[in-house]
């Protein structure tokens, strides 16, 4: 019984993990954008 409930922790603990990964993901791709046109003004400034 308990080799079981070992498993089943170690299951929900890597669902959990890849849950956790993948939203993550879904909130910081949309400021990927913003990090391309900082790199841009920030190039434009050096540049000058």
């Amino acid at each position: 019984m308990r080799s079981r409930l070992r498993w089943l922790g170690e299951q929900v603990g890597w669902f959990l993990g890849i849950a956790a990964s993948l939203l993550l993901m879904l909130i910081l791709l949309p400021l990927i954008p913003l990090f391309e046109m900082y790199d841009d003004i920030r190039r434009d400034y050096e540049d000058r």
